[in-house]
């Protein structure tokens, strides 16, 4: 069964796959580069000389300039080599910076950005990341924009910290995105919220957190969404 991160992130695991042996290599900075022909003919340029089988080095040969003796055809074909390396480099800082969230941490709490759409409607607010709830809660006037019928879901009672209980109800909502996961019709809780003055709008619970997986880098406020393979 694929992972939720692979169902909801098409095609996001194999460029990761195909991008990760690259977040070693140089980008082009200096105009000296190597020269060598492979046992299959093909003339190649690199600019890294450990990246050159040891047993081509025999016949290599540098150049400092990209025009030093070179033909325009060679030109040509080190300039594409340098472009490809560029590209390629700033394909794997983009896909990097789509793994990352920036979270705001304070009084040793996460909250995290979290997007959530009912019918036609969307809005983003910040949830607790807390593990030690069951189920994500949303605090009512923080979601008021979406329209939610006051008979969407059935009503029912939670005891919260402290023994007491409080009544809430169960919706079914469209979609709830986090990061790269979006999570299609999952069922969360809508609480009134008795402190206006609270600097969140409810808690990111287990039933999504225990389907993700992350990292959360306290230095830099970001959490590291993970493919599986990297999780282990």
């Amino acid at each position: 069964m694929p992972s939720l991160f692979t169902a909801c992130c098409p095609g996001l695991l194999r460029l990761i796959l195909c991008l990760v042996f690259l977040a070693g290599l140089p980008v082009a900075v200096s105009a000296r580069f190597y020269k060598y022909v492979d046992d299959s003919g093909t003339i190649v340029f690199v600019e890294d000389k450990s990246r050159i089988p040891q047993k081509y080095w025999s016949q290599l040969k540098t150049y400092d300039e990209a025009s030093d003796r070179l033909s325009p055809d060679e030109r040509k074909a080190a300039a594409e080599r340098r472009q490809s390396e560029q590209t390629d480099a700033a394909a794997l800082n983009s896909l990097t910076q789509s793994l990352e969230t920036s979270v705001t941490i304070r009084n040793n709490r996460v909250l995290v950005p979290v997007s959530v759409r009912y019918d036609t409607r969307e809005v983003t607010v910040r949830l607790v990341l807390d593990t030690g709830a069951t189920n994500t809660v949303f605090y009512d006037n923080a979601i008021m924009n979406l329209g939610v019928p006051v008979d969407a879901g059935k009503v029912g009672y939670g005891q919260v910290v402290g023994g007491h209980k409080i009544q809430h109800q169960m919706v079914q909502f469209r979609t709830i995105s986090v990061g790269p996961y979006e999570i299609r019709n999952p069922q969360a809780s809508i609480i009134k919220n008795i402190d206006p003055d609270a600097d969140h709008d409810g808690l990111l619970g287990m039933d999504f957190l225990q389907q993700m997986k992350y990292r959360i880098d306290f230095d830099r406020q970001v959490i590291r969404w993970l493919p599986e393979s990297e999780s282990r």
